[in-house]
């Protein structure tokens, strides 16, 4: 395991050093869609994910989760990479917090969602069990996030840890 993570480092290292959009093979023979920016690389897979295959195949490819929109440059860089590769719609790293239909949070430190653009505000309180199988994706256009619920597919976008 160490080892394969030390050649897919390189491997990254390698291709962030090119400038645009790739496409570059990477763990399993899946293909993945290269995006650099100046705040470092951005991963889009080019299959479709469950929220929680796209959490793991993230985290598969070592120091990488899913994109969490915590500043403008990353948002407009992600946006950016959609909107270039045609994509519609991915999976963020936003979750449903702990109180119902109020909190949503970053997954990785669990801290809320700040100001987030809603595509459909008033989606945004469906029934309890729906709402705690719901995760966020991105949505491109119009540039804003959208809850989900978690078995649908889309593309992992995914950003370095």
């Amino acid at each position: 395991m160490i080892r394969r993570n030390v050649t897919l480092c390189i491997v990254l290292v390698a291709a962030v050093a090119a400038a645009g959009a790739r496409i570059i093979t990477l763990l399993d023979d899946k293909e993945w869609i290269l995006w650099n920016f100046s705040k470092g690389p951005l991963l889009m897979s080019t299959r479709l994910y469950t929220q929680n295959e796209a959490l793991n195949t993230c985290s598969e490819l070592g120091p990488y989760r899913l994109v969490e929109l915590r500043s403008d440059a990353i948002k407009n860089a992600v946006y950016d990479f959609m909107d270039k590769q045609n994509v519609l719609e991915a999976w963020t790293g936003g979750r449903a917090g702990n109180e119902l239909n109020q909190e949503y949070v970053w997954s990785s430190d669990k801290t809320p969602i700040s100001s987030p653009d809603w595509k459909d505000p008033e989606n945004l309180h469906p029934p309890s069990n729906i709402w705690a199988e719901s995760a966020i994706t991105v949505v491109q256009p119009p540039r804003k996030l959208d809850l989900k619920h978690k078995d649908q597919l889309y593309k992992a976008l995914c950003e370095p840890a």
